[in-house]
């Protein structure tokens, strides 16, 4: 009996093993993936959001009745130059398969950047690529056309971002998972390895046919239905006019106008100013922001807001760099205030 009993002892501890080695295997895939997901979409974030700039400063340059092409050429030289740093080891702009900028780092060494249109259609494009000393990275390009037009794809921005602290993560991740795994193993061995002891150890109880007894059989009785329904809170429908000093907000057609002026606005700057214009005088932390204006992109980081920041004033503001309109309030946040009389 006792060898039997060490036999399925065996068969349980083995049958541990491999479901305790599949759920490792499991939830490392989804680690993995996951860890992924986030990067990719950290990526394509970061290029929107660098298009979005890029765009900014033709639709100025196209506006001037005299536009200076040094001074152009300089405004997109000075982004892609900001651009390349950290993980994104660089930056390219391409209007109409002219290269108008293009800066890399040391990562990536002497590689030559060429340029590579989009496909019809193609609005963004990402692709895992190899450097020659075998580090990896993605490449990602985004169209430069405005959503009504249709998509050039001889006019991108591009943006190499390193995978390395990704794999770092990565082969951090699984090996939590193997430590976790085989944790789990462990401890489950030692607890089978009881349950049988105790077993063998202990005998047996008999039980007679007549010490059976029947289980009662419970019933549950249904509470009576009520036909009472609880009063739902009427809120009134929120201003479409929204005012602070010279600068208003029409809601419903999604316009700003600075005193006469109208201001053409993207979708997330216009949710950012709607925001701070609501409250005026009121401190928006990085994180409330995020929460309120991009509650619906899980990627958002904090330091976005300082990018949308950015661009509210230099369309809002008559000296960005000396703002009197959309202010820093340093440590808390960011707020709006009337700057009518200024």
């Amino acid at each position: 009996m006792a060898s039997s009993q060490r036999k399925l002892l065996v068969i349980a501890c083995v049958a541990l093993l491999v479901v305790v080695a599949g759920l490792a295997f499991a939830f490392g895939w989804q680690f993995t993936s996951e860890l992924e997901r986030q990067f990719n979409g950290r990526a394509e974030l970061n290029i929107r959001i660098f298009s979005d700039q890029v765009l900014g400063i033709i639709n100025e340059f196209d506006e001037l009745e005299e536009p200076n092409l040094d001074a152009f050429k300089l405004a997109i030289e000075a982004l892609v130059n900001d651009r390349a740093r950290g993980e994104i080891i660089y930056a390219q702009v391409v209007q109409n398969s002219v290269l108008l900028a293009e800066q890399r780092t040391y990562v990536l060494g002497q590689t030559q950047l060429d340029v590579m249109p989009l496909k019809e259609n193609e609005a963004i494009v990402l692709t895992k690529s190899t450097m020659p000393s075998g580090t990896t990275y993605l490449d990602v390009r985004r169209t430069l056309a405005n959503s009504p037009n249709p998509i050039n794809p001889n006019s991108y921005v591009r943006l190499g971002f390193s995978l390395s602290t990704l794999q770092r993560d990565i082969l951090n991740r699984q090996l939590q998972t193997v430590l976790w795994g085989f944790g789990g193993s462990v401890l489950g061995v030692l607890f089978l390895v009881a349950i049988f002891a105790r077993y063998w150890q202990t005998p047996q109880p008999t039980f007679a046919s007549n010490d059976l007894v029947k289980p009662q059989t419970l019933v549950q009785t249904a509470a009576p239905e009520t036909n009472s329904a609880s009063a739902t809170d009427l809120t009134p429908p929120e201003n479409i006019l929204i005012q602070c000093g010279d600068l208003s907000i029409d809601d419903a057609s999604k316009s700003v106008r600075l005193g006469e002026a109208e201001i053409p606005m993207s979708p997330r700057e216009y949710e950012l100013l709607k925001l701070l214009t609501r409250h005026p005088g009121k401190i928006f932390s990085n994180d409330e922001i995020v929460k309120l204006v991009w509650n619906d992109d899980q990627y958002a980081i904090p330091q976005d807001v300082k990018k949308y920041i950015y661009l509210l004033r230099k369309k809002l503001e008559e000296n960005p760099k000396r703002p009197k309109r959309l202010l820093t309030v340093r440590g808390f946040g960011y707020k709006l205030v009337d700057a009518t009389g200024l």
